[in-house]
């Protein structure tokens, strides 16, 4: 006998130009449980006010090393000690680290609970809280343990992004430019180079705040995090499971994540992000770290986040996660003409587009540490890598080759 048992989830994204709108969702919810970012703190006291079913939040001190297995445990003790019923919603506001964490705990919490999301960077809102991977890093590997698992719903909103550091900012805006080279049927990718271009050349010209710059252009950017989460969640929609389709979502990212993991051989210790404390938010709110000196293991990756820190190794600033997709996506586009999948000039184009932007263009470790690096990921297959080149501008190309054929080509 043979039962097919169907799998069918949503990927629902809603977008609003303010957070306000957030409180028709959760219209109803009586049993709410918050997991927030310290530095989002002044988002998760909005959401306080405004819903009354949030039962009790919890701080979260982020950082790459403090995204464990041991953290989820604590987070699902938590839970269970606060007695958290399978009815319960676990809402996680902050980053990707605090999306990823509270999306797999809820998905391990009691064989699994709902989860939603509102995240507070650009580049959760276009990509890390989009989609439904959750997950942990484990055994000196990025999001080695994880679920794929829809949340109820994410929260696309730009007034949350205005307390971001530019640095942050521009991380994110690396994987919204990504998503434009991805699909850019509307002319989304020139807007975005065109707004970024105009934030960058106002601050070097005036010294004029991104924030001021972004709020003049707040309508056009809200449009663009509409896009850019609308194609994140088609793709997804598609190939929940990354059986095909989603893989291009990977573009720029090979390299990028040989680049992480060559920047953290570099500092040893794997300890650019902050500890973690505990402390007393507010009334009604209790505050964990969920994590501690028990919950630190050896060999995570620390990349930039939110309200990270610039870490130095050997004299060099250590490239955050969206710096080193926006390196990665031009030596995919170089890797691409080479190869015979895009024209000549695209690499070209893209950088000096990136580098009006103000994004970093180029990483400083040689063709054979890449490959190297390159041939440990945990997508490589044996000796064949799956790379994303982009074609053109909206079109990518997956094309199957060794880390060492690749370098020899850039």
């Amino acid at each position: 006998m043979e039962i097919n048992i169907e799998r069918k989830e949503v990927c629902r994204v809603v977008s609003a130009r303010n957070l306000s709108e957030v409180k028709a969702l959760m219209a109803g919810e009586k049993e709410i449980y918050m997991v927030f970012d310290r530095n989002a703190s002044w988002v998760a006291d909005k959401v306080t006010e405004m819903v009354p079913g949030v039962v009790r939040s919890f701080a979260f001190d982020t950082s790459e090393e403090a995204k464990s297995i041991n953290a989820a445990m604590s987070l699902c003790a938590l839970l269970l000690d606060a007695g958290a019923s399978r009815e319960a919603l676990l809402l996680a506001v902050g980053g990707g680290i605090t999306t990823d964490l509270t999306g797999f705990a809820a998905s391990i919490y009691k064989r699994g609970i709902r989860y939603a999301n509102i995240p507070t960077t650009l580049l959760a809102q276009v990509d890390a809280a989009i989609g439904g991977k959750t997950g942990v890093n484990f055994a000196g590997y990025k999001n080695m343990v994880g679920a794929i698992v829809q949340p109820a719903w994410t929260f696309i909103c730009p007034e949350v992004l205005k307390t971001l550091q530019r640095r942050d900012f521009l991380s994110g805006a690396a994987e919204m430019l990504k998503t434009f080279l991805l699909d850019d049927g509307d002319g989304s990718y020139e807007c975005a180079v065109t707004l970024l271009s105009k934030m960058q050349a106002a601050e070097n010209a005036h010294g004029d705040s991104w924030q001021a710059i972004f709020e003049d252009d707040a309508d056009q950017w809200a449009e663009l995090l509409r896009r850019a989460a609308a194609i994140k969640a088609g793709v997804v929609e598609r190939d929940p499971f990354e059986k095909g389709e989603r893989r291009i979502l990977n573009l720029g990212h090979t390299f990028a994540h040989a680049i992480e993991a060559l920047q953290f051989s570099e500092g040893h210790h794997g300890c650019c992000g902050r500890h973690g404390g505990c402390g007393h938010h507010g009334e009604g709110q209790e505050h964990h770290c969920c994590h501690g000196e028990e919950g630190h293991e050896e060999g995570h990756c620390c990349h930039g986040d939110e309200g990270h820190e610039d870490s130095c190794h050997g004299g060099h600033r250590e490239l955050t996660h969206g710096e080193a997709v926006a390196a990665g996506i031009i030596l995919a586009a170089r890797l691409s003409e080479n190869a015979g999948v895009a024209e000549r000039g695209l690499a070209e184009r893209l950088e000096a587009d990136f580098k009006a932007c103000g994004l970093p263009v180029s990483c400083r470790f040689s063709p054979g540490e890449l490959s190297e690096a390159m041939g440990k990921d945990k997508k490589a297959e044996g000796d064949t890598v799956r790379f994303i080149l982009p074609a053109a501008v909206g079109r990518v190309e997956e094309k199957s080759m060794s880390a060492a054929e690749a370098v020899s080509m850039l």
